[in-house]
């Protein structure tokens, strides 16, 4: 009885649901560091290391949609 209630389930959300995926890129805003970068006293060096994550991020995003 439970397998046929699963079974009535997902042909009955296959016929009203809609799945969406995509991949977006979006600029990263966390590279920016200001301020005295961690140091308590003093200041930095004034040099930044270079950054191994590139300007932008991957984002997935899954869209359920019930009609």
């Amino acid at each position: 009885m439970k397998k046929l209630f699963i079974l009535f389930s997902i042909i009955f959300l296959g016929g009203c649901m809609t799945l969406r995926t995509y991949t977006i890129e979006k600029p990263r805003t966390d590279l920016d560091v200001l301020g005295n970068q961690g140091y308590l006293t003093g200041s930095s060096k004034g040099t930044s290391k270079k950054n191994k994550f590139g300007d932008t991020r991957k984002i997935s995003v899954i869209e359920f949609e019930l009609k």
